[in-house]
């Protein structure tokens, strides 16, 4: 599933995108390139079809939704990618981790005050 994700979330960035890259492929952002091959991945880039698809993306996956390159920062956007509405567990999972994160923030500061440890900080990656 997380593979599956992160290759929608490249997706998403691509058809995020196309506009600017077809606008970058002309001299001027208003003429079209003089290069028919320039010309015709202007055309794919502008067309309706990558609308669509960046409709049906953002039905399921949150607006804020990017790829992460590290490995942990991925698993999280993985995680967080999909709308609520598409899977109960997905609300659970999410919850369960929150709560966690705020038991591992909770025990942190304990280990701090009362260990003296002020340098010991949580890495969240």
């Amino acid at each position: 599933a997380e593979a599956s994700i992160a290759s929608v979330l490249h997706l998403k960035q691509l058809v995020q995108i196309a506009p600017t890259l077809a606008c970058a492929l002309s001299s001027n952002g208003q003429t079209p390139p003089e290069n028919e091959l320039l010309r015709a991945v202007e055309r794919i880039m502008l067309s309706p079809q990558l609308r669509d698809i960046e409709d049906l993306i953002s039905s399921h996956i949150e607006d804020d939704a990017k790829y992460e390159k590290r490995h942990a920062q991925r698993q999280l956007q993985c995680l967080f990618a999909a709308r609520n509405e598409l899977s109960g567990s997905l609300k659970t999972h999410r919850e369960t981790l929150g709560a966690l994160t705020l038991q591992m923030e909770e025990l942190l500061e304990s280990l701090q005050r009362d260990l003296s440890l002020e340098s010991l900080k949580l890495n969240y990656s």
